[in-house]
């Protein structure tokens, strides 16, 4: 799943629950939360304090899962939406409403800066300990634990949703659909250089009133690596009507403009580097591949597609070089 920190291999030997406990209704079930877990949303003052945290946590080896998941539907517009998911009474149409009603607005100006922890414990001491070391780490960076995310019904659907995240199927969830940019890992300092960057770009392309005001950071992604150490990455969600051709266009426009953006700053091609190849002839792909640093790998790639696909009926963005003329 790609969002486990290093204190993971202590525990992977463990499967999890054999049949978690589900409650709650369509479609936001919960779970109750073990007493050997623990499940916050941890917010933060300034995002050098955002950064750190991810080191600090990394150095301490505390932490199950983590990952900055509930940001993809926009920072304006993703506390809104998690708000009417957990309440069955209502649709999306509600979200508007939902937006504005003072609370969820203080929510949402907490949650800019903040991602989802889950702790697990080997032993009650251990969770306890566990527990000591990230209020340190809270207190060292001048974050917290974001307590309506605290509460029961959160808490519990958080759990739920972070622990089966590889089989959420929620992405999808919202009308409308979106293209992802960026999506580079590496170290949170690194990471840290980009998010402004890309935050500015989705800021100036959504005022063209073609894409989902949703905020100009819907940026998600992992603060660990499965199979332990620390691997930041973050994707920023881009959305778009798909019944309206000028939205479609717009949010390829946004992938070039992203681009772009990589190669001015210096930073490696992202995510939509695999969208715009679509538009590339075979000839173009391949050309690409061939100027790669190390164009042997794309023809390996190849000899792995003749055995898995003979007739080429696979997806073009599979990476492959054809065999070279004698």
């Amino acid at each position: 799943m790609g969002v486990y920190t290093k204190a993971a291999l202590k525990l992977s030997h463990w499967p999890g629950p054999p049949q978690l406990p589900i409650n709650g209704t369509i479609p936001a079930y919960r779970t109750p939360i073990p007493d050997n877990f623990r499940t916050y949303t941890l917010a933060f003052p300034s995002w050098p304090a955002y950064f750190e945290a991810y080191y600090k946590i990394y150095d301490n080896e505390i932490g199950y899962i983590f990952h900055r998941q509930f940001n993809m539907l926009g920072g304006d517009l993703g506390p809104a939406f998690w708000i009417l998911y957990n309440d069955p009474t209502k649709t999306l149409s509600d979200i508007e409403e939902i937006a504005q009603e003072p609370e969820v607005q203080k929510l949402t100006e907490e949650l800019r800066r903040s991602f989802q922890f889950v702790m697990a414990g080997r032993s009650q001491r251990d969770i306890e300990y566990q527990e000591k070391v990230l209020d340190q780490i809270l207190a060292e960076t001048g974050g917290w634990k974001v307590a309506r995310m605290a509460e029961p019904d959160l808490a519990e659907f958080t759990y739920l949703y972070m622990v089966r995240l590889g089989h959420k199927e929620l992405n999808f969830v919202y009308t409308g659909s979106y293209l992802g940019s960026w999506s580079q890992s590496g170290t949170p300092d690194y990471v840290a250089r980009y998010h402004p960057v890309a935050q500015k770009r989705l800021d100036t392309d959504q005022k063209s009133g073609l894409l989902v005001q949703c905020g100009s950071d819907s940026m998600m992604g992992s603060g660990g690596a499965a199979g332990g150490g620390g691997n930041c990455g973050l994707e920023q969600f881009v959305h778009y009507d798909p019944a309206d051709k000028e939205s479609v266009k717009a949010g390829l426009r946004h992938m070039h403009d992203s681009r772009k953006d990589e190669i001015e700053h210096g930073f490696l091609a992202g995510k939509e580097d695999s969208y715009l190849k679509i538009g590339m002839t075979n000839e173009q792909l391949h050309q690409q591949y061939a100027n790669s640093s190390q164009p042997i790998l794309f023809h390996l790639q190849r000899k792995i597609k003749e055995l898995l696909d003979p007739n080429d009926i696979g997806d073009r963005l599979y990476a492959w070089l054809p065999e070279p003329k004698k």
